[in-house]
């Protein structure tokens, strides 16, 4: 009994403390979560990537979208004011966004950058 209560304490404070520590940090998470990115910024970013490949006037491959906690940023470039301003307000219509950054820059296909192409 001398000894019992001690280890019963000793047992509880490291119980406690890796209940603690697990949560966050424990061996079966291999990958932190972003505390930001919740499953319904990926449904709202996978819906507004789906508006863009039915849209005619928006290409998907030339605009980016990210979501975070409603607000959503498009990113990349277009040919076209038209296509910028069809890309902005797709996502503004899109059920669940607060706020849309729109860092989408127009060029016109001549003006573009030609990608290298590397050989291996």
């Amino acid at each position: 009994m001398k000894y019992f209560l001690p280890f019963l304490l000793l047992l509880s404070a490291c119980a406690s403390e890796h209940s603690v520590h697990s949560y966050r940090t424990g061996p079966r998470l291999r990958r932190p979560v972003p505390p930001m990115v919740t499953v319904g910024d990926r449904v709202m970013r996978m819906k507004i990537r789906s508006k863009y490949a039915l849209d005619a006037i928006v290409d998907k491959d030339e605009v980016g979208v990210s979501a975070s906690a409603g607000t959503v940023t498009l990113y990349g470039i277009v040919s076209s004011r038209d296509a910028k301003r069809r890309a902005i307000e797709i996502a503004r219509e899109t059920k669940g966004v607060r706020f849309v950054n729109a860092d989408i820059k127009v060029l016109r296909r001549k003006e573009r950058p030609v990608p290298r192409r590397r050989y291996r």
